[in-house]
């Protein structure tokens, strides 16, 4: 599993005996090179004989070291997958008897995350068979995004709970008042935890975002490759 979208690559060209051809290099490690979607962090070429059964071969190789732009992954993908898991709290703050509207609203998020994580895996990301960096980040935007609409399904369901007990509540006026402490009440801790499952969620997308990039910033390459 590669954290980093970076890789090391090795470029050999043989074939003939050194009876035939003998390649070697025409220029040194200080040549500058640039590639369009790539940082070439670090290159060396080298020269090889390799001797086996039918003669020796003369080979040459290069050795790249890239890392690509990540500017663009931010722009295109990080901050918009940041942006719907913030999103995916506002349903917390609507009032709990608007529940069409707190649905519809986490049913978009979830999906406009759903696009964007296609988007991301058909024409940023080049198809190779490695997890990526970018692979766990929205994934786990993914995870969050599905555990607040869960939590606003959940939450909403106690509170329709609530409603119809204090509607049957008033049809009886000998426990009207029982049953509407019951549902104030009632009303009162789905509060309590949509409140700290939307603290919850942030604390853990805050915590994840601190240990990825730490990761990402400042650990060695060579270590997470």
């Amino acid at each position: 599993m590669h954290l980093h979208v970076h890789s090391k690559c090795f470029c050999f060209l043989d074939g003939y005996s050194i009876d035939d051809i003998q390649y070697e290099w025409k220029f040194d490690n200080d040549m500058d090179i640039e590639l369009s979607t790539f940082a070439v962090v670090e290159y060396k070429n080298f020269t090889q004989f390799l001797n086996i059964s039918t003669g020796i071969y003369s080979r040459i190789g290069i050795e790249f070291i890239i890392d690509r732009h990540s500017l663009g992954y931010i722009c295109r993908t990080y901050i918009p997958s940041a942006l719907l898991v913030i999103a995916s709290l506002l349903p917390f703050r609507l009032q709990a008897k608007l529940f069409f509207a707190r649905l519809t609203l986490s049913g978009t998020i979830l999906l406009a995350h759903v696009i964007t994580m296609i988007t991301a895996n058909s024409v940023i990301v080049p198809n190779i068979g490695l997890t990526t960096s970018l692979d766990i980040y929205l994934l786990v935007c993914f995870l969050l995004i599905t555990a607040s609409l869960t939590l606003v399904i959940f939450s909403l369901s106690r509170a329709s709970n609530g409603e119809c007990g204090n509607k049957e509540g008033n049809l009886n006026s000998g426990d009207s008042f029982a049953e509407s402490s019951k549902a104030n009440r009632l009303r009162t801790e789905n509060d309590t935890c949509e409140k700290n499952a939307m603290i919850s969620l942030a604390l853990v997308f805050l915590l994840f975002n601190t240990i990825y990039w730490s990761i990402c910033l400042f650990v060695p390459t060579f270590m997470i490759s």
